[in-house]
């Protein structure tokens, strides 16, 4: 997945795509990949389409009905943390009185997204640029682009006493 795949992902023609390859998305990979580009789906948008709806289905069992809507990579579903640790997570720093929070190398997201479902205003740094435009995509498919906003960067130059925490 590059910049360029997922944007073409987040327009309407990929949306589209999207909805039809997870039909499709758990058979054959050469079925579902003909049967897309049958209805006129570019063969790059096609491909994108279904490697995201075979990663959101095998995201349901750390995120439930949430991953319908999640851009995720392979490594980063891999890495993501559990929707069900991160509501807890969340909700202990937001008992603690965090109300701001830094989550420096936000991967996708699941971390920010649960602390943002809980009230706190989270400033994601991720330095891979794909993954970064992944997580501000995710905040704003959860509807929470306001409380989560993501800089693709280097966490080592956010200033941390902008926040109450850091994760």
């Amino acid at each position: 997945m590059d910049l360029d795949q997922l944007a073409a992902l987040r327009t309407p023609e990929g949306s589209a795509a999207l909805t039809a390859a997870a039909d499709l998305a758990g058979g054959d990979p050469l079925v579902a990949a003909s049967a897309l580009r049958a209805t006129g789906v570019p063969p790059t948008l096609a491909a994108a389409a279904l490697t995201q709806a075979e990663l959101r289905h095998r995201a349901v069992g750390k995120f439930g009905s949430a991953a319908a809507g999640m851009f995720l990579t392979r490594p980063g579903l891999e890495q993501a943390t559990r929707r069900v640790v991160a509501d807890r997570r969340a909700a202990r720093l937001h008992a603690a009185g965090v109300r701001t929070l830094a989550d420096l190398g936000c991967g996708l997201g699941a971390d920010a997204l649960a602390a943002a479902r809980a009230g706190i205003r989270v400033y994601g740094v991720e330095a891979d640029p794909v993954t970064a435009a992944m997580a501000a995509a995710n905040a704003e498919a959860a509807g929470l682009a306001e409380l989560f906003t993501v800089e693709c960067g280097d966490a080592t130059g956010f200033d941390v006493a902008r926040v109450d925490g850091v994760f």
